[in-house]
């Protein structure tokens, strides 16, 4: 089994980056996965949204660690402030705005500017060795799982039901759509049509790369609730080579750690273990954890995160 660890980096910089990168190594990681979007910054100052990729995958090679990139793909503090970015739209008319502090900033998978970020992305990518794997994170419609106690038994999900949702759905079924209300009377039509966004976006992105290996990211949900609450069909992507990445974060999530097993054994009924990546959080009972992991027969697993790993 190989063992990755995420870490996060604030700053640019190649002596420090180095010298982490060597620590990982002795630690006893094989890999280590880069979110790859530069974290909040509140005056940009003309800088790029993504750190150098190639330069990160220069610095991990020269180690000899594993490198993944991660992607979030309808998740961007900077496209929030561009000055064409309009939020999204909850279920009462009302915007949504994010919590600085929450670190949550979601976009809509029909508003214009996503479609320009994922064609950055991928150009970004050019210039990305093909041994380096893709992690692609928040490919979905606004789901903020961190904060959402996974309880969806609600009526109104926190959909996106913005101009740009309720005219491409209008498109879809042929009848004009100006409420979210109007949704309830077309449901089984908005589930099959949100699905049928976010597996196109999920083509774009796969039909694009050659052998960059292929990682999706769902939230800690069950596989039957995902459609309904994201558009995201785990199967599917499965069908493409990808392989899945629950974050299974059980500490931040105010569980323990059955509740990882519990996930991990639903998630065995419908997939291959070679399929899965658990990202699983460290705390103090790390050891019973790890063995009990290492048992399983995964291929790989991500931990989260280096200055978790450091303080235990």
């Amino acid at each position: 089994m190989s063992k990755h660890i995420r870490y996060n980096i604030q700053n640019f910089n190649k002596k420090d980056l180095q010298n982490t990168f060597k620590r990982i190594k002795r630690a006893g990681f094989s890999g280590v996965v880069i979110p790859a979007a530069r974290p909040f910054i509140s005056d940009l100052n003309g800088e790029c949204e993504f750190f150098p990729v190639d330069e990160l995958a220069y610095l991990a090679r020269e180690q000899d660690l594993d490198l993944t990139l991660e992607f979030n793909i309808f998740e961007s503090w900077y496209v929030w402030k561009h000055q064409n970015f309009s939020a999204p739209v909850k279920f009462n008319n009302s915007p949504y705005y994010p919590a600085q502090e929450k670190n949550y900033y979601p976009i809509c998978p029909n508003n214009p500017l996503a479609e320009k970020r994922i064609e950055r992305i991928l150009s970004l990518l050019e210039t990305v060795p093909e041994s380096v794997a893709l992690l692609i994170s928040e490919m979905g419609f606004p789901f903020n799982w961190m904060e959402n106690n996974l309880d969806i038994q609600n009526s109104h999900p926190p959909f996106c039901y913005c101009p740009f949702c309720l005219g491409e759905f209008s498109e879809y079924i042929d009848e004009l759509v100006t409420e979210p209300q109007q949704v309830e009377n077309n449901f089984r039509y908005w589930m099959d049509w949100r699905i049928n966004v976010i597996y196109k976006y999920f083509v774009d992105i796969f039909s694009n790369l050659i052998d960059n290996p292929l990682i999706i990211s769902i939230p800690p949900l069950s596989l039957i609730d995902l459609p309904f609450v994201t558009g995201q069909i785990p199967i599917a992507f499965l069908r493409e080579d990808a392989r899945i990445a629950p974050p299974l974060l059980h500490v931040s999530k105010n569980k323990n750690f059955r509740w990882v097993i519990d996930q991990l054994r639903h998630y065995e009924l419908e997939m291959d273990e070679n399929d899965l990546i658990p990202i699983l959080e460290l705390n103090s009972d790390k050891v019973d954890n790890l063995e009990f992991i290492e048992k399983r027969g995964y291929q790989d697993v991500i931990y989260d995160d280096w200055d978790k790993f450091l303080e235990l």
